[in-house]
């Protein structure tokens, strides 16, 4: 419909997408009125507007989806080292904070989380088991074949 429209009645028309009204157009193009309403209508300025909102929103939703898949990979990558460093023994208990966070996030990406939901992580380490791992790697467990001093 653009290119049937002629050079004047497409700057009334670049003038009235701007958000003018039919009477403020007028004025600014030097017509009346009512022909802008006639132009609106003949040349369906409204269609157009519409159709180029649906693009508009299509192009959006394609690039929000983008950002998503991107977010992510990124997202599986983080949780993936802190689990791999969970295994290790490396992973800090800020890190652990860090990795529910994660988790949570990930949920939300995939449209599977709410505020009323609660996410449980399952270490499958006992405290015992932790604390005496901790203070192996400080040194202060001394070995079982080695005696004490008297």
């Amino acid at each position: 419909m653009l290119r049937q429209m002629p050079p004047h009645v497409l700057r009334a028309y670049e003038v009235w997408r701007t958000n003018h009204s039919a009477k403020k157009t007028a004025e600014i193009v030097g017509v009346v009125r009512q022909t802008i309403n006639k132009w609106r209508k003949k040349y369906r300025w409204d269609d157009i507007e519409r159709a180029r909102l649906e693009a508009t929103l299509e192009e959006e939703q394609s690039e929000l989806e983008r950002i998503k898949e991107e977010q992510r990979k990124i997202v599986r990558a983080a949780i993936a080292t802190a689990v791999r460093q969970m295994k290790e023994g490396k992973l800090k208990a800020r890190s652990m904070a860090d990795l529910v966070a994660l988790l949570r996030y990930q949920r939300e990406l995939e449209g599977e989380f709410n505020d009323q939901q609660t996410i449980n992580v399952s270490v499958g380490i006992s405290l015992v088991e932790l604390h005496e791992e901790i203070m192996k790697r400080r040194g202060l467990v001394m070995s079982a074949q080695v005696e004490p001093e008297r």
